[in-house]
């Protein structure tokens, strides 16, 4: 009994590929996705490959019984549709793609970005994006749409990036001579969405360089939210995020699905991004008005204290009743909220970033206490502190 049983686990084994830069943007989190969803899975075996063309020969080779991975060349992607076998791709590079697809939904994308900077007031807008590459395209329209709807204009540049392979430069995120004149070119302020944030790095290198002030003369955000660099980055980069672990996940649930017999999907699999996670490369408020300004830049710089509104009146020398009317001029909101809500935004960012006690938090915050915290925080986002560390880390 023993033997038939061996030799059927053993013929029942699936061997899956793995086409990844490991080490590159968030591909290492899909790994973790895939390996969450395949935990216990004895009958997976796995083997890495690069997703160059030249890794097309070892991959047929091999023979694999399922394929996932950054299929970001139309030759290798063909070459695994060839192949017979269940594919997936969650690169989202190739428009036109063979095998089946896992991806963000790149029209909402583009649109919270939009929308983002509308918010802010601003009225000057451009986009950056990855030439010859689909999730670019796709997030520059929906962006584009968003604005004209506004009656605003959208100047765009694209660049050439290698299909997932770090830019073979001496330095990180090398200053971009072509970058640097389109800029200049540009109305201030100007509210800038770079469709992805190994791109976004170039442009904030790129604006240091020629001495363009981010955010003051231009706001960038991105896309991916790969924490380490973004938060690396001076300033410190705003982005979208991509649901990395939830794609790696869906990838291999499918994959899973399709070497079972059942259809592969028709359409491909699109999850939502996940909320706008804002650093300091887009904090600036379009106002006129240099005591609202100054008042803006006292709360951010004393975001951990606890203050009174008189403290930031008097520090800029006038009357709280006039401070409180120019904000609700130029803002729509009075000083209370504004402050609360910047606290709750930095709340967000501990929560989101760290391991912190909600006690901690509080504190860092300026809240009196971890109470009081939870009070605002879920009248401004609907979900108490813990709810939302939880939400984040379910769907990341």
């Amino acid at each position: 009994m023993s033997t038939v049983l061996q030799r059927s686990a053993t013929m029942d084994k699936k061997k899956i590929a793995l086409v990844f830069w490991p080490k590159v943007g968030n591909q290492h989190l899909h790994l973790v996705g895939i390996r969450q969803y395949a935990v216990g899975f004895s009958h997976w075996v796995w083997k890495g490959f690069s997703p160059l063309n030249s890794a097309i020969s070892l991959i047929r080779a091999w023979q694999p019984d399922g394929i996932i991975g950054m299929l970001e060349t139309p030759e290798l992607a063909r070459a695994c549709n060839r192949l017979g076998v269940p594919a997936v791709d969650i690169g989202d590079r190739l428009e036109h793609q063979p095998c089946v697809q896992i991806c963000v939904d790149h029209r909402k994308v583009g649109e919270m970005a939009a929308n983002y900077f509308l918010e802010r007031r601003f009225r000057n807008f451009a986009f950056c994006g990855v030439k010859g590459t689909h999730f670019s395209q796709a997030r520059h329209d929906s962006f584009v749409k968003i604005l004209r709807e506004a009656d605003m204009q959208c100047p765009a540049a694209w660049f050439t990036m290698g299909a997932g392979v770090p830019q073979t430069t001496v330095a990180w995120s090398q200053p971009d001579p072509k970058l640097a004149r389109w800029l200049a070119k540009l109305s201030k302020p100007l509210a800038l969405f770079v469709s992805n944030d190994q791109l976004a790095l170039t442009v904030l290198s790129t604006c240091s360089e020629v001495n363009i002030r981010v955010p003051d003369d231009v706001a960038v955000l991105g896309v991916d939210d790969d924490e380490l660099m973004c938060t690396m980055a001076n300033p410190s980069l705003s982005s979208i995020p991509f649901p990395a672990k939830r794609v790696g996940y869906e990838a291999a649930a499918v994959l899973e699905a399709m070497m079972n017999g059942e259809a592969a999907p028709d359409e491909p699999v699109v999850l939502p991004p996940l909320p706008i996670v804002v650093r300091a490369s887009t904090e600036r408020l379009m106002v006129s008005d240099p005591d609202v300004m100054q008042a803006m830049a006292l709360i951010r710089a004393n975001i951990g204290r606890r203050f009174r509104i008189a403290d930031i009146a008097e520090n800029l020398g006038v009357t709280r009743r006039t401070l409180e009317r120019k904000f609700r001029r130029e803002l729509c909101s009075g000083i209370q909220d504004v402050v609360r809500r910047s606290r709750v935004e930095h709340a967000r960012t501990l929560l989101r970033e760290t391991d912190m006690t909600l006690c901690a938090i509080a504190a860092k915050c300026g809240f009196v206490n971890r109470s009081f915290m939870g009070v605002v925080f879920r009248r401004y986002t609907g979900l108490s502190p813990a709810a939302y560390r939880r939400h984040l880390r379910a769907v990341q």
